[in-house]
């Protein structure tokens, strides 16, 4: 019985909060949340690995220059890289193992009809999780290890941006945002230690 009441108490908080944030509508608001949503999209994935690609290429062909000195090592550059597409391909099969296992209706088919603010494109299945908030959390997890105060502020904000923006466009419930964002943190860090694991494996099969 009490788990009963706490699963009821949850749903409806998950909805309150939903309610609460899709609500919120204006022309300049409706146009940030867009924006955000388009840019927390896994398909922007390929984007993050050219400019990588460009900045390995920089530091490899200008080690000395004194104006990109602002940029990682070259060889933590290539790091980051491979744990970045290692924990995008593993937030992808999760998300998409999720979504598939666990067909959870999207706000839209949920909800009463004509209560849902919608902005993106209108879909009715697969809600749960966010694989907009999965890839805003996998970058923020990659990304972080590297970054100063300031700009991990800014990862956080862009993760926040991107997940209530999905709220905000009627695509996701709350509870499908954080499930999100713990599918990409995972992601990020096993992809990170496995790196590592593998690297250490290497560095002692070459001693020995």
């Amino acid at each position: 019985m009490p788990i009963t009441v706490l699963l009821d108490w949850l749903r409806g908080l998950n909805r309150e909060l939903f309610y609460a944030v899709n609500g919120i509508r204006g022309d300049s608001l409706d146009f940030i949340m867009l924006l955000g949503t388009r840019i927390g999209d896994f398909w922007n994935a390929p984007w993050i690995i050219f400019a990588m690609l460009c900045f390995i290429a920089i530091r490899r062909f200008s080690p000395k220059s004194a104006a990109i000195d602002w940029l990682p090592e070259q060889h933590t550059l290539v790091k980051t890289m491979l744990v970045f597409l290692a924990g995008f391909v593993l937030a992808a099969m999760i998300v998409a193992l999720i979504k598939i296992g666990y067909d959870k209706p999207r706000p839209l088919a949920a909800m009463t009809l004509g209560t849902v603010h919608v902005l993106a494109q209108r879909e009715l299945n697969h809600s749960f999780p966010s694989g907009h908030a999965a890839f805003a959390m996998l970058i923020v997890s990659v990304f972080w290890p590297y970054c100063r105060y300031r700009w991990r502020a800014l990862l956080v904000l862009f993760a926040m941006w991107v997940g209530i923006s999905r709220v905000s466009v009627g695509a996701h419930f709350p509870i499908d945002v954080i499930a999100g964002y713990l599918c990409g943190g995972v992601s990020g860090w096993v992809a990170a230690n496995a790196l590592t694991l593998l690297s250490s494996a290497r560095f002692v099969s070459r001693r020995i």
